[in-house]
Protein backbone atom coordinates (compact mmCIF):
# COMPACT_ATOMS: atom_id res chain seq x y z
CA UNK A 1 0.00 0.00 0.00
CA UNK A 2 1.13 3.53 -0.74
CA UNK A 3 1.34 6.44 1.68
CA UNK A 4 -1.13 9.27 1.11
CA UNK A 5 0.64 12.61 0.82
CA UNK A 6 -2.08 14.38 2.80
CA UNK A 7 -1.74 12.06 5.75
CA UNK A 8 -4.36 12.33 8.48
CA UNK A 9 -5.52 15.62 6.95
CA UNK A 10 -6.69 13.91 3.76
CA UNK A 11 -10.17 15.25 2.99
CA UNK A 12 -11.22 12.01 1.33
CA UNK A 13 -10.33 10.09 4.50
CA UNK A 14 -12.14 12.60 6.73
CA UNK A 15 -15.20 12.60 4.50
CA UNK A 16 -15.29 8.80 4.41
CA UNK A 17 -14.89 8.51 8.16
CA UNK A 18 -17.65 11.06 8.72
CA UNK A 19 -19.95 9.21 6.33
CA UNK A 20 -19.36 5.95 8.15
CA UNK A 21 -19.83 7.30 11.67
CA UNK A 22 -22.30 4.76 12.98
CA UNK A 23 -22.49 1.93 15.57
CA UNK A 24 -20.11 -0.85 14.69
CA UNK A 25 -17.54 1.44 13.06
CA UNK A 26 -14.42 2.49 14.91
CA UNK A 27 -11.14 4.14 14.08
CA UNK A 28 -8.13 1.95 14.68
CA UNK A 29 -4.42 2.23 14.15
CA UNK A 30 -2.85 0.61 11.13
CA UNK A 31 -0.52 -2.13 12.32
CA UNK A 32 2.05 -1.34 9.67
CA UNK A 33 2.63 2.34 10.23
CA UNK A 34 2.66 3.09 13.95
CA UNK A 35 0.32 4.97 16.25
CA UNK A 36 0.10 8.00 13.97
CA UNK A 37 -1.50 6.04 11.14
CA UNK A 38 -5.27 5.70 11.21
CA UNK A 39 -7.89 4.02 9.08
CA UNK A 40 -11.56 3.26 9.61
CA UNK A 41 -12.27 -0.41 10.01
CA UNK A 42 -15.54 -2.28 10.33
CA UNK A 43 -15.81 -4.43 13.46
CA UNK A 44 -18.43 -6.56 15.11
CA UNK A 45 -21.75 -6.33 13.32
CA UNK A 46 -20.76 -3.55 10.91
CA UNK A 47 -22.71 -3.27 7.66
CA UNK A 48 -21.22 -4.55 4.35
CA UNK A 49 -20.09 -1.02 3.48
CA UNK A 50 -18.33 -0.57 6.82
CA UNK A 51 -14.77 -0.80 5.51
CA UNK A 52 -13.04 1.98 3.63
CA UNK A 53 -12.90 1.55 -0.11
CA UNK A 54 -11.26 3.20 -3.08
CA UNK A 55 -8.60 5.75 -2.17
CA UNK A 56 -8.81 5.06 1.56
CA UNK A 57 -8.33 1.32 1.07
CA UNK A 58 -5.33 1.83 -1.20
CA UNK A 59 -3.42 4.45 0.78
CA UNK A 60 -2.01 4.46 4.30
CA UNK A 61 -2.83 7.71 6.06
CA UNK A 62 -0.10 8.71 8.47
CA UNK A 63 1.84 11.72 9.70
CA UNK A 64 5.17 12.65 8.16
CA UNK A 65 6.86 11.57 11.38
CA UNK A 66 5.33 8.09 11.19
CA UNK A 67 6.44 7.64 7.60
CA UNK A 68 9.99 8.78 8.36
CA UNK A 69 10.07 6.50 11.38
CA UNK A 70 9.05 3.54 9.24
CA UNK A 71 11.76 4.43 6.73
CA UNK A 72 14.39 4.70 9.46
CA UNK A 73 13.44 1.24 10.71
CA UNK A 74 14.83 -0.15 7.44
CA UNK A 75 18.02 1.89 7.42
CA UNK A 76 19.84 -0.86 5.53
CA UNK A 77 18.51 -2.95 2.65
CA UNK A 78 19.79 -6.53 2.53
CA UNK A 79 20.88 -7.66 -0.92
CA UNK A 80 19.87 -11.31 -0.69
CA UNK A 81 22.05 -12.62 -3.50
CA UNK A 82 25.05 -10.38 -2.69
CA UNK A 83 25.29 -9.91 1.11
CA UNK A 84 28.73 -8.34 0.67
CA UNK A 85 26.98 -5.17 -0.57
CA UNK A 86 26.45 -3.35 2.71
CA UNK A 87 25.90 0.25 1.56
CA UNK A 88 22.47 -0.23 -0.04
CA UNK A 89 19.70 1.79 1.63
CA UNK A 90 16.24 1.88 0.04
CA UNK A 91 13.67 3.20 2.54
CA UNK A 92 10.71 0.90 3.24
CA UNK A 93 12.43 -1.92 1.29
CA UNK A 94 14.02 -4.44 3.72
CA UNK A 95 15.58 -6.66 1.03
CA UNK A 96 16.28 -6.67 -2.68
CA UNK A 97 18.38 -8.51 -5.26
CA UNK A 98 21.28 -7.40 -7.40
CA UNK A 99 20.84 -7.85 -11.13
CA UNK A 100 24.54 -7.45 -11.92
CA UNK A 101 26.03 -10.32 -13.92
CA UNK A 102 28.48 -11.24 -11.17
CA UNK A 103 25.62 -11.69 -8.68
CA UNK A 104 23.21 -13.66 -10.82
CA UNK A 105 22.81 -17.36 -10.29
CA UNK A 106 23.24 -19.68 -13.29
CA UNK A 107 20.11 -19.99 -15.44
CA UNK A 108 17.43 -21.49 -13.26
CA UNK A 109 17.78 -25.22 -13.71
CA UNK A 110 17.85 -25.83 -9.99
CA UNK A 111 15.43 -24.99 -7.22
CA UNK A 112 18.15 -23.10 -5.33
CA UNK A 113 18.57 -20.36 -7.90
CA UNK A 114 18.24 -16.94 -6.22
CA UNK A 115 17.18 -14.96 -9.27
CA UNK A 116 13.71 -15.58 -10.74
CA UNK A 117 13.88 -17.45 -14.01
CA UNK A 118 11.67 -14.85 -15.72
CA UNK A 119 14.49 -12.31 -15.39
CA UNK A 120 17.36 -14.62 -16.28
CA UNK A 121 15.96 -16.00 -19.52
CA UNK A 122 13.94 -13.85 -21.90
CA UNK A 123 13.28 -16.53 -24.52
CA UNK A 124 12.00 -13.89 -26.92
CA UNK A 125 9.49 -12.44 -24.47
CA UNK A 126 8.78 -8.72 -24.22
CA UNK A 127 10.14 -6.56 -21.41
CA UNK A 128 8.24 -3.28 -21.05
CA UNK A 129 10.27 -0.69 -19.16
CA UNK A 130 8.41 2.27 -17.66
CA UNK A 131 10.49 5.48 -17.43
CA UNK A 132 8.86 7.95 -15.04
CA UNK A 133 8.95 11.72 -15.17
CA UNK A 134 9.75 14.68 -12.96
CA UNK A 135 9.05 14.56 -9.18
CA UNK A 136 8.25 10.88 -8.75
CA UNK A 137 8.90 8.91 -5.57
CA UNK A 138 9.45 5.20 -5.15
CA UNK A 139 5.92 4.18 -4.15
CA UNK A 140 4.47 6.28 -6.95
CA UNK A 141 6.70 4.55 -9.51
CA UNK A 142 5.75 1.10 -8.25
CA UNK A 143 2.06 2.00 -8.36
CA UNK A 144 2.17 3.22 -11.97
CA UNK A 145 4.14 0.18 -13.14
CA UNK A 146 1.55 -2.04 -11.47
CA UNK A 147 -1.18 -0.13 -13.29
CA UNK A 148 0.66 -0.50 -16.62
CA UNK A 149 1.05 -4.25 -16.13
CA UNK A 150 -2.64 -4.57 -15.31
CA UNK A 151 -3.63 -2.67 -18.45
CA UNK A 152 -1.32 -4.77 -20.63
CA UNK A 153 -2.94 -7.94 -19.36
CA UNK A 154 -6.40 -6.47 -19.84
CA UNK A 155 -5.69 -5.99 -23.51
CA UNK A 156 -3.55 -9.08 -23.95
CA UNK A 157 -4.42 -11.90 -21.50
CA UNK A 158 -1.63 -14.02 -23.03
CA UNK A 159 1.03 -11.42 -22.20
CA UNK A 160 3.86 -13.44 -20.66
CA UNK A 161 6.50 -10.74 -20.59
CA UNK A 162 7.58 -8.53 -17.72
CA UNK A 163 6.80 -4.93 -16.83
CA UNK A 164 9.37 -3.07 -14.80
CA UNK A 165 10.07 0.47 -13.70
CA UNK A 166 13.33 2.36 -14.16
CA UNK A 167 13.85 4.77 -11.26
CA UNK A 168 16.09 7.80 -11.60
CA UNK A 169 16.72 10.87 -9.36
CA UNK A 170 13.96 13.20 -10.51
CA UNK A 171 13.92 15.39 -7.37
CA UNK A 172 10.88 16.40 -5.37
CA UNK A 173 10.57 20.18 -5.59
CA UNK A 174 9.08 22.10 -8.49
CA UNK A 175 11.99 24.53 -8.38
CA UNK A 176 14.39 21.62 -8.99
CA UNK A 177 13.28 21.14 -12.62
CA UNK A 178 16.64 22.26 -14.02
CA UNK A 179 18.52 20.00 -11.60
CA UNK A 180 16.41 16.98 -12.51
CA UNK A 181 16.79 17.75 -16.22
CA UNK A 182 20.55 17.94 -15.83
CA UNK A 183 20.58 14.39 -14.44
CA UNK A 184 18.72 12.84 -17.36
CA UNK A 185 21.94 12.17 -19.29
CA UNK A 186 23.48 10.13 -16.50
CA UNK A 187 20.18 8.36 -15.92
CA UNK A 188 20.08 7.55 -19.64
CA UNK A 189 23.46 5.84 -19.37
CA UNK A 190 22.05 3.50 -16.75
CA UNK A 191 18.86 2.92 -18.72
CA UNK A 192 20.91 1.98 -21.78
CA UNK A 193 22.76 -0.56 -19.63
CA UNK A 194 19.43 -2.02 -18.49
CA UNK A 195 18.31 -2.37 -22.12
CA UNK A 196 21.56 -4.10 -23.11
CA UNK A 197 21.23 -6.47 -20.14
CA UNK A 198 17.68 -7.38 -21.08
CA UNK A 199 18.60 -7.98 -24.71
CA UNK A 200 21.60 -10.07 -23.71
CA UNK A 201 19.23 -12.29 -21.73
CA UNK A 202 16.99 -12.85 -24.73
CA UNK A 203 14.26 -10.24 -24.20
CA UNK A 204 12.66 -7.98 -26.73
CA UNK A 205 12.55 -4.53 -25.16
CA UNK A 206 10.08 -1.65 -25.33
CA UNK A 207 10.37 1.67 -23.52
CA UNK A 208 7.29 3.57 -22.34
CA UNK A 209 8.25 7.03 -21.15
CA UNK A 210 6.18 9.75 -19.52
CA UNK A 211 6.93 13.47 -19.19
CA UNK A 212 10.64 14.04 -18.49
CA UNK A 213 11.11 10.28 -18.62
CA UNK A 214 10.74 10.62 -22.40
CA UNK A 215 13.93 12.70 -22.42
CA UNK A 216 15.69 9.92 -20.48
CA UNK A 217 14.43 7.29 -22.93
CA UNK A 218 15.47 9.28 -26.00
CA UNK A 219 18.91 10.02 -24.56
CA UNK A 220 19.38 6.34 -23.70
CA UNK A 221 18.65 5.24 -27.28
CA UNK A 222 20.58 8.01 -29.01
CA UNK A 223 23.56 6.74 -31.04
CA UNK A 224 23.27 3.19 -29.70
CA UNK A 225 24.57 0.23 -31.68
CA UNK A 226 22.39 -2.66 -32.79
CA UNK A 227 22.85 -4.52 -29.49
CA UNK A 228 21.47 -1.62 -27.44
CA UNK A 229 18.32 -0.72 -29.38
CA UNK A 230 14.67 -1.32 -28.57
CA UNK A 231 11.78 -2.76 -30.55
CA UNK A 232 9.47 0.12 -29.74
CA UNK A 233 9.38 3.41 -27.89
CA UNK A 234 6.13 5.00 -26.71
CA UNK A 235 6.24 8.60 -25.46
CA UNK A 236 3.33 9.79 -23.30
CA UNK A 237 3.08 13.51 -22.63
CA UNK A 238 6.71 13.99 -23.66
CA UNK A 239 8.42 16.92 -21.93
CA UNK A 240 10.71 17.64 -24.88
CA UNK A 241 10.42 20.29 -27.63
CA UNK A 242 8.03 19.35 -30.45
CA UNK A 243 10.78 19.55 -33.10
CA UNK A 244 13.27 17.33 -31.26
CA UNK A 245 12.98 14.42 -33.71
CA UNK A 246 13.74 16.49 -36.80
CA UNK A 247 17.05 16.15 -38.64
CA UNK A 248 19.80 18.16 -36.97
CA UNK A 249 17.90 18.46 -33.69
CA UNK A 250 18.76 17.00 -30.28
CA UNK A 251 16.99 13.69 -30.89
CA UNK A 252 17.11 13.41 -34.67
CA UNK A 253 15.14 10.30 -35.62
CA UNK A 254 18.07 8.81 -37.52
CA UNK A 255 20.09 8.80 -34.28
CA UNK A 256 17.49 7.04 -32.13
CA UNK A 257 17.93 3.25 -32.07
CA UNK A 258 14.27 2.21 -31.97
CA UNK A 259 12.37 0.34 -34.65
CA UNK A 260 9.35 2.56 -34.09
CA UNK A 261 8.46 5.65 -32.08
CA UNK A 262 4.87 6.43 -31.10
CA UNK A 263 4.23 9.92 -29.72
CA UNK A 264 0.90 10.44 -27.95
CA UNK A 265 -0.06 14.00 -27.07
CA UNK A 266 -2.97 15.83 -25.47
CA UNK A 267 -3.77 19.53 -25.73
CA UNK A 268 -5.40 19.26 -22.28
CA UNK A 269 -2.04 18.52 -20.65
CA UNK A 270 -1.69 21.86 -18.86
CA UNK A 271 1.57 20.82 -17.18
CA UNK A 272 3.23 20.95 -20.60
CA UNK A 273 2.06 24.53 -21.09
CA UNK A 274 3.51 27.33 -19.00
CA UNK A 275 5.12 25.10 -16.31
CA UNK A 276 7.12 23.27 -19.00
CA UNK A 277 8.10 26.55 -20.65
CA UNK A 278 9.26 27.99 -17.32
CA UNK A 279 11.24 24.84 -16.51
CA UNK A 280 12.94 24.79 -19.89
CA UNK A 281 13.76 28.49 -19.59
CA UNK A 282 15.30 27.83 -16.17
CA UNK A 283 17.39 25.13 -17.86
CA UNK A 284 18.57 27.71 -20.44
CA UNK A 285 16.70 25.90 -23.22
CA UNK A 286 15.25 28.06 -25.99
CA UNK A 287 12.49 25.81 -27.34
CA UNK A 288 9.49 25.63 -25.05
CA UNK A 289 6.69 24.12 -27.16
CA UNK A 290 6.16 20.63 -25.72
CA UNK A 291 5.83 17.56 -27.92
CA UNK A 292 3.52 15.96 -25.37
CA UNK A 293 0.99 18.74 -25.83
CA UNK A 294 1.26 19.67 -29.50
CA UNK A 295 2.66 16.52 -31.08
CA UNK A 296 5.62 16.10 -33.41
CA UNK A 297 6.27 19.15 -35.56
CA UNK A 298 5.59 18.44 -39.24
CA UNK A 299 6.89 16.72 -41.20
CA UNK A 300 6.78 13.61 -39.05
CA UNK A 301 10.00 11.53 -39.41
CA UNK A 302 10.11 8.03 -40.87
CA UNK A 303 9.09 5.21 -38.49
CA UNK A 304 7.48 7.73 -36.17
CA UNK A 305 3.78 8.25 -35.47
CA UNK A 306 2.25 11.25 -33.71
CA UNK A 307 -1.30 10.79 -32.40
CA UNK A 308 -3.62 13.30 -30.73
CA UNK A 309 -5.45 11.63 -27.82
CA UNK A 310 -6.92 14.81 -26.35
CA UNK A 311 -10.43 13.34 -26.37
CA UNK A 312 -9.54 10.80 -23.69
CA UNK A 313 -6.55 12.27 -21.81
CA UNK A 314 -7.58 15.23 -19.63
CA UNK A 315 -4.39 15.87 -17.67
CA UNK A 316 -0.72 15.02 -17.08
CA UNK A 317 -1.19 12.29 -14.46
CA UNK A 318 0.36 9.03 -15.81
CA UNK A 319 -2.56 6.97 -14.47
CA UNK A 320 -4.98 9.04 -16.54
CA UNK A 321 -2.88 8.37 -19.64
CA UNK A 322 -2.96 4.64 -18.95
CA UNK A 323 -6.71 4.70 -18.31
CA UNK A 324 -7.36 6.07 -21.80
CA UNK A 325 -8.55 3.38 -24.18
CA UNK A 326 -7.16 5.38 -27.11
CA UNK A 327 -3.74 5.45 -25.49
CA UNK A 328 -3.76 1.72 -24.74
CA UNK A 329 -4.78 0.87 -28.29
CA UNK A 330 -1.75 2.71 -29.65
CA UNK A 331 0.50 1.25 -26.96
CA UNK A 332 -0.60 -2.29 -27.83
CA UNK A 333 -0.15 -1.63 -31.55
CA UNK A 334 3.41 -0.45 -30.88
CA UNK A 335 4.30 -3.30 -28.52
CA UNK A 336 2.60 -6.06 -30.51
CA UNK A 337 2.78 -5.33 -34.23
CA UNK A 338 0.98 -7.67 -36.62
CA UNK A 339 3.71 -10.26 -36.83
CA UNK A 340 3.64 -10.75 -33.05
CA UNK A 341 -0.14 -10.66 -32.68
CA UNK A 342 -0.33 -13.72 -34.93
CA UNK A 343 1.20 -15.73 -32.13
CA UNK A 344 -1.55 -14.88 -29.64
CA UNK A 345 -4.52 -17.11 -28.98
CA UNK A 346 -7.88 -16.48 -30.62
CA UNK A 347 -9.28 -15.62 -27.19
CA UNK A 348 -6.58 -12.98 -26.69
CA UNK A 349 -7.21 -11.47 -30.11
CA UNK A 350 -10.94 -11.43 -29.47
CA UNK A 351 -10.38 -9.77 -26.10
CA UNK A 352 -8.14 -7.17 -27.74
CA UNK A 353 -10.84 -6.44 -30.31
CA UNK A 354 -13.47 -6.16 -27.59
CA UNK A 355 -11.25 -3.70 -25.76
CA UNK A 356 -10.98 -1.69 -28.94
CA UNK A 357 -14.70 -1.29 -29.51
CA UNK A 358 -16.79 -2.46 -26.60
CA UNK A 359 -15.03 -0.75 -23.70
CA UNK A 360 -17.21 1.94 -22.10
CA UNK A 361 -16.37 5.58 -22.77
CA UNK A 362 -13.46 6.95 -20.79
CA UNK A 363 -14.68 7.37 -17.18
CA UNK A 364 -12.87 10.68 -16.83
CA UNK A 365 -14.51 12.49 -19.72
CA UNK A 366 -16.22 14.77 -17.19
CA UNK A 367 -12.76 15.88 -16.09
CA UNK A 368 -12.58 18.11 -19.15
CA UNK A 369 -15.25 20.38 -17.65
CA UNK A 370 -13.02 21.00 -14.68
CA UNK A 371 -10.09 21.70 -16.95
CA UNK A 372 -12.13 24.24 -18.89
CA UNK A 373 -13.06 25.93 -15.64
CA UNK A 374 -9.38 26.29 -14.81
CA UNK A 375 -7.97 26.81 -18.30
CA UNK A 376 -5.87 29.71 -17.03
CA UNK A 377 -4.15 27.59 -14.39
CA UNK A 378 -1.14 25.35 -15.04
CA UNK A 379 -0.62 21.82 -13.77
CA UNK A 380 2.42 20.14 -12.38
CA UNK A 381 3.66 16.57 -12.57
CA UNK A 382 2.60 14.52 -9.61
CA UNK A 383 4.78 12.61 -7.23
CA UNK A 384 8.01 13.57 -5.55
CA UNK A 385 11.71 12.86 -5.64
CA UNK A 386 12.94 9.48 -6.70
CA UNK A 387 16.04 7.35 -6.75
CA UNK A 388 17.81 4.61 -8.56
CA UNK A 389 20.01 5.71 -11.44
CA UNK A 390 23.15 6.82 -9.63
CA UNK A 391 24.59 5.44 -6.41
CA UNK A 392 25.16 8.77 -4.72
CA UNK A 393 21.64 9.85 -5.64
CA UNK A 394 20.01 7.28 -3.35
CA UNK A 395 20.02 9.78 -0.53
CA UNK A 396 17.76 12.09 -2.47
CA UNK A 397 14.93 9.61 -2.41
CA UNK A 398 14.12 9.10 1.23
CA UNK A 399 10.91 7.37 0.21
CA UNK A 400 9.01 9.56 2.67
CA UNK A 401 5.73 8.95 0.91
CA UNK A 402 4.13 11.86 2.77
CA UNK A 403 6.22 15.02 2.46
CA UNK A 404 5.81 17.01 -0.71
CA UNK A 405 4.74 14.34 -3.16
CA UNK A 406 1.11 13.99 -4.10
CA UNK A 407 0.62 10.25 -3.81
CA UNK A 408 -3.13 10.61 -4.03
CA UNK A 409 -3.29 11.15 -7.73
CA UNK A 410 -2.87 13.97 -10.13
CA UNK A 411 -0.38 15.85 -8.03
CA UNK A 412 -0.62 19.37 -6.73
CA UNK A 413 -1.55 22.01 -9.25
CA UNK A 414 0.19 25.28 -10.04
CA UNK A 415 -1.93 28.36 -10.48
CA UNK A 416 -4.92 27.79 -8.25
CA UNK A 417 -6.71 24.52 -9.07
CA UNK A 418 -9.47 23.90 -6.54
CA UNK A 419 -9.53 21.36 -3.74
CA UNK A 420 -12.51 19.75 -5.44
CA UNK A 421 -10.34 18.92 -8.44
CA UNK A 422 -7.60 17.50 -6.22
CA UNK A 423 -10.12 15.24 -4.54
CA UNK A 424 -11.53 14.07 -7.87
CA UNK A 425 -8.00 13.36 -9.05
CA UNK A 426 -7.29 11.29 -5.97
CA UNK A 427 -10.47 9.31 -6.39
CA UNK A 428 -9.66 8.83 -10.06
CA UNK A 429 -6.35 7.16 -9.28
CA UNK A 430 -7.93 5.08 -6.55
CA UNK A 431 -10.53 3.83 -9.00
CA UNK A 432 -7.80 3.14 -11.54
CA UNK A 433 -5.88 0.95 -9.13
CA UNK A 434 -9.01 -0.83 -7.94
CA UNK A 435 -9.92 -1.54 -11.57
Amino acid sequence: RLFCAKGLHCKILLRECKRQTSPGISHTTNSGAGSDCATATGIGGSPPGGCLTGHCALFIHATDAAVRSAAAANATTLVTNAPELRDVAIPHVPNCQSWADEHLSPPADSASADQPDDLCQGRGRLAVVWVHGFRQRYFRIVGVVSHLQHRLRQYCPDFDGVAMGFAWPSHCKKAAYARARSKTERAATHLAAVVRTLRARGFRVALVGHSMGCRVALLAMRDQDSTGGVDAMVLLGAAVPDGSLADGEEFARARIRAESIVVLHSRHDATLGRPFAWGEAASLARKTRAMGRWGVRAPCPVDCVSVDVSDSVPDHNPNLWLLSNDVMQHVMTALFPAQHLLGLSDAALMHSQECAGAVPADPFAHYEDLLDAHQDSDGSSSGGGSFGAGGEELGEATGEGAGESDGEGVGEEVGGATEERDMLSSEAEGQAKMT
